[in-house]
């Protein structure tokens, strides 16, 4: 985002590596800063693919701000639900 400054969009879970989000795991492993320098975490669905381990995320960047589409609508979640 520039000016030493992360997002992180959706999570992916690292197997070989315990299970923590790989998010994590690579911008730890580059010196960074997570709790201070992850400003922005996106969750753009809610398939285990991208948002399993979102949680371990939030807990280690406080200093980020958490969005979702507005798809996530609880009405449009169940409307499409039977679809996944």
């Amino acid at each position: 985002m520039g000016d030493g400054l992360w997002a992180i969009v959706d999570s992916c879970i690292d197997r070989d590596n315990g299970g923590r989000p790989a998010a994590l795991e690579f911008l730890e492993a580059i010196g960074l800063d997570v709790a201070n320098q992850v400003v922005l975490i996106a969750a753009t669905h809610w398939h285990d693919d991208h948002v399993k381990g979102l949680a371990a995320i939030v807990r280690s960047c406080p200093s980020a701000r958490v969005v979702t589409s507005t798809a996530l609508k609880s009405d449009e979640f169940f409307k499409t639900r039977g679809n996944l």
